[in-house]
């Protein structure tokens, strides 16, 4: 029997992992890959407990192989001197993608740790998904605008999904403190 509370850090550290965006030149310190790999791990071991687990892996999986091979793409500097040329459409239509698959990751996931717990995190769950898609349908909006109107965007969504995969963060470690103290109540005790 899989340790909850091991698979649910994974997942955190994982998606730690991902938000993380260091680069140094064009080297990213935290590869966003390693995190969804990561976060494939923990959930392969939540697997049995509930469907939602195994939809949740699919995702990370394919996250982690479209984020490995997004370390080959040429970087793309959107606010100099853009021009909405045919690769950048297709790089923000990517963008796009991958982004509604993250959510359905974490979508799954949160949904798998509800099935299982019995704990009352619908509304922040859909308050996650309403922040994320409202950051991932702002994107057409800056080929349409200003350079400053674009700035303003682009941060005030950077903000807005920041937030949200906070809240997600801190919502992995609220089921991780549950399942915890669950497993120490179920410990047998011991007469010393």
């Amino acid at each position: 029997m899989t340790s909850m509370p091991a698979a649910i850090n994974k997942l955190f550290w994982g998606l730690i992992i991902v938000l993380l965006d260091f680069n140094i030149i064009f080297f990213d310190v935290f590869p966003d890959f390693i995190g969804y790999a990561i976060v494939a791990s923990g959930l392969g071991q939540l697997q049995p407990y509930s469907p939602s687990f195994l939809k949740a892996r699919l995702a990370a999986v394919t996250l982690s192989i479209f984020s490995f091979l997004a370390m080959f793409q040429i970087p793309v500097n959107l606010l100099e001197g853009f021009q909405p040329t045919g690769s950048i459409l297709l790089m923000l239509l990517a963008t796009a993608i991958l982004s509604l698959i993250h959510i359905l990751l974490v979508s799954f996931a949160i949904t798998g740790l509800i099935e299982i717990s019995g704990a009352n995190a619908e509304k922040r769950l859909t308050g996650y998904i309403i922040i994320s898609l409202i950051s991932i349908a702002a994107i057409p909006f800056i080929l349409n605008i200003g350079e400053h109107g674009a700035i303003l965007i682009i941060f005030g969504c950077a903000f807005a999904a920041i937030a949200a995969e906070i809240m997600i963060l801190v919502l992995l470690r609220n089921f991780r403190s549950h399942f915890m103290e669950q497993d120490k109540a179920n410990m047998p005790k011991t007469i010393g």
